[in-house]
């Protein structure tokens, strides 16, 4: 069991056949019929979920049986990708280079402006996003856990991690620690800070074991995936506060997209008419679907992860 909880899929046996297989599932376009399932077996109940394991035994996606019966693609749905550490650390570094050096270019006055996310202004956001994205180096100082892991999106579960006390918390600590540094300092301190934890990350395998600040083991690239997460996220909430366009770069936009999405991002954003930081802000409840745009939703099997903040 790579994740705990879930049970590992293997179609097929490894090399061509399995590739075959994983390559059809990931496209949601082969309309083949079922062949042959592999050593590790069907699941047995539609809506059960498991993680399609690669033919070098890596992780590749959580997918949920959809079907019963039908082709490749009505059979399965990819609730979520798990990427490979070399994509997700490409995409740490991009978006988190983005996000420094949009936040150099803004007048001073700009940190002062209201967010999204009361009673957070620009400082306060960005001092949140730093502390949260430095977490790297705190947990890759401490011994690796025992395992089994959460996904990438286990780590958002709603429960009393996100529970109001703690939240309370959060609010103050950002606003504290923003309090203490000049505006130059907070962002050199966010530089050294992302450029540690790339060489940091780099010179550690993607699977070794690290302990959130919540107590739960994570794959240290699943937890970086959180992290891209988090940069992303917060650097449009930022945007908008300073009412300039979203930096969201690509290689971060496709790690949150797999993440909240699996591979259904482009068809969402047909449906809902939006580009890139517009998804973002619907899946997480910066803006609210109408009526009529879940039903739609709905309609095409359309859903992505309900994601606490």
């Amino acid at each position: 069991m790579i994740y705990a909880g879930l049970p590992t899929i293997e179609f097929a046996q490894p090399g061509t056949p399995r590739d075959h297989l994983v390559a059809a599932i990931l496209s949601g376009t082969d309309t083949s019929p079922w062949p042959s399932i592999g050593p590790g077996g069907p699941l047995p109940q539609v809506g059960d979920r498991g993680v399609l394991v690669g033919s070098a035994g890596e992780p590749l996606a959580v997918l949920e049986v959809a079907s019963a019966d039908g082709s490749v693609a009505d059979r399965f749905r990819v609730v979520s990708l798990i990427p490979g550490a070399a994509e997700v650390a490409v995409a740490f570094r991009a978006e988190a280079a983005a996000l420094s050096n949009a936040l150099r270019a803004i007048p001073d006055e700009g940190w002062e402006a209201p967010t999204c996310c009361p009673p957070w202004t620009v400082r306060d956001e960005f001092a949140h996003t730093a502390v949260a994205v430095s977490r790297t180096l705190e947990m890759l100082a401490q011994p690796a856990p025992p395992g089994p892991p959460v996904t990438a999106a286990g780590y958002f579960v709603a429960d009393r991690r996100f529970d109001q006390a703690v939240n309370a918390a959060r609010v103050d600590s950002a606003q504290e620690f923003a309090a203490s540094q000049a505006t130059s300092e907070l962002l050199d301190w966010f530089d050294q800070q992302r450029h540690a934890i790339t060489t940091a990350v780099d010179e550690v395998p993607g699977d070794r074991l690290v302990t959130t600040r919540h107590g739960d083991p994570m794959r240290l690239t699943d937890f970086q995936v959180t992290r891209v997460f988090e940069l992303a996220v917060h650097g449009i909430d930022l945007a908008d506060a300073l009412g300039v366009p979203p930096w969201l770069t690509p290689e971060a936009t496709a790690i949150v997209d797999g993440l909240l999405l699996g591979t259904r991002a482009p068809q969402a954003r047909d449906v809902l008419g939006t580009d890139r930081a517009g998804l973002i802000r619907y899946a997480t409840g910066r803006t609210p679907l109408t009526a009529a745009e879940r039903d739609e939703l709905d309609r095409l099997g359309i859903t992505w992860l309900t994601l606490s903040p």
